[in-house]
């Protein structure tokens, strides 16, 4: 269902699990998604390509850099919420088609 949530969900999502201090986490999410869908009846063999976006959404998250905000004169809780907003950006930017 990743492909229905919105691009600050996903970035809760991440938060929620701790996904950037611990970025193994989102891994292991992803595997126990696709264990999930896998074990039921008729879908043992088939795709699950979620489990790479997520990945991919989480990798384009995890490529924003605080420093780099910092750099532009921001502080504080300045910082975060900017933080916020890029790595939303940069997710969106990671689902659209190339």
């Amino acid at each position: 269902r990743i492909a229905e949530l919105r691009d600050a969900t996903v970035l809760e999502l991440l938060e929620r699990c701790d996904g950037f201090r611990k970025p193994e986490r989102i891994a292991a999410l992803a595997q126990v998604c696709e264990a999930d869908a896998r074990g039921r009846l008729g879908l043992e063999d088939g795709a699950y390509p979620q489990a790479g976006q997520l990945c991919r959404l989480h990798a384009a998250a995890l490529a924003v850099n605080a420093r780099d905000l910092a750099l532009h004169g921001l502080s504080g809780p300045q910082i975060g919420q900017a933080l916020a907003k890029a790595r939303i950006a940069a997710i969106g930017a990671a689902r659209s088609p190339r």
